[in-house]
């Protein structure tokens, strides 16, 4: 069993709403911690004045936070995790997320195939 929690740093525009949703699918909502944006301080105020099971259940901790704010209040070891992609790179919205479609930023890299700057 996993006793760690994963905080999740949320770059803006690098798919964070799109992953945050998909941890609360697999983990369940209950299970997931979002500091909503430009409240910070408020959400760390809730997480703080959790009951301490609830906050040893949460799976994972995401918002626009810096690294290391959560840690000294969580209960559990910590993972970080984050996304991020090139900032040159317009979003493709015509078929990402659809049914059958395959998003290229979630194909298997290619051995020796790299983009100079």
């Amino acid at each position: 069993m996993n006793d760690r929690t994963t905080v999740f740093l949320h770059v803006p525009k690098a798919a964070g709403a799109s992953l945050r949703t998909l941890l609360k699918n697999v983990y369940g909502p209950d299970r997931v911690f979002w500091f909503r944006p430009g409240q910070r301080a408020k959400s760390m105020a809730i997480l703080r004045e959790m009951p301490e099971a609830q906050r040893a259940a949460l799976k994972v901790v995401t918002g626009h936070i810096p690294f290391g704010l959560v840690k000294p209040v969580l209960a559990r070891p910590v993972d970080y995790i984050t996304v991020l992609r090139d900032p040159r790179a317009e979003p493709d919205h015509s078929g990402a997320g659809k049914p059958g479609s395959v998003d290229a930023s979630c194909a298997p890299p290619t051995a020796g195939r790299h983009r100079n700057a």
